[in-house]
């Protein structure tokens, strides 16, 4: 896994807390659940992808990601949180769907040591 310690923990646990409670929830009611996560390095810059299942299209359906949950006013903040964290770094962040999966692609530039 490449190095993140440049990171403060607590944007570190937003960022996969958040990514992987989305995960979590979208798989919760089908019935293939499956979560992949992919770390590497190329060009000196760090990827993270995060892959779940999914039973339809997420970015046909909800392309602006907003919150399905009933109590939608207190919910629907997570990717934003990411969204930042990623921003914040000079990163970049894609959503994409490959068949069954949806997917974050998560791209952040190595540190300078």
């Amino acid at each position: 896994i490449a190095d993140f310690s440049d990171i403060e923990d607590g944007d570190l646990a937003c960022l996969f807390g958040n990514i992987l409670d989305n995960a979590i929830e979208a798989i919760s009611n089908l019935e293939e659940k499956r979560i992949e996560i992919l770390f590497s390095v190329e060009n000196a810059s760090r990827m993270i992808i995060f892959k779940n299942t999914i039973g339809s299209s997420v970015l046909k359906h909800n392309p602006e990601l907003k919150s399905t949950k009933k109590d939608g006013a207190s919910h629907g903040y997570g990717h934003k949180i990411v969204e930042k964290i990623v921003k914040d770094r000079r990163g970049m962040i894609d959503y994409f769907e490959e068949g069954d999966m949806f997917g974050v692609q998560i791209i952040l530039p190595a540190t300078a040591k």
